[in-house]
């Protein structure tokens, strides 16, 4: 479910991404914003 609610705001979401948000939800924002994996 929390995924779900965090995918809402990421049309351009891939497969990888999914796995990394799942594994650091505080990174989510980051991946959002650029499109790509800007959290360092």
């Amino acid at each position: 479910a929390r995924l779900k609610a965090l995918l809402r705001g990421q049309p351009d979401i891939r497969p990888d991404a999914m796995v990394a948000i799942s594994c650091e939800p505080a990174r989510v924002h980051y991946f959002g914003q650029g499109g790509g994996a800007l959290a360092r």
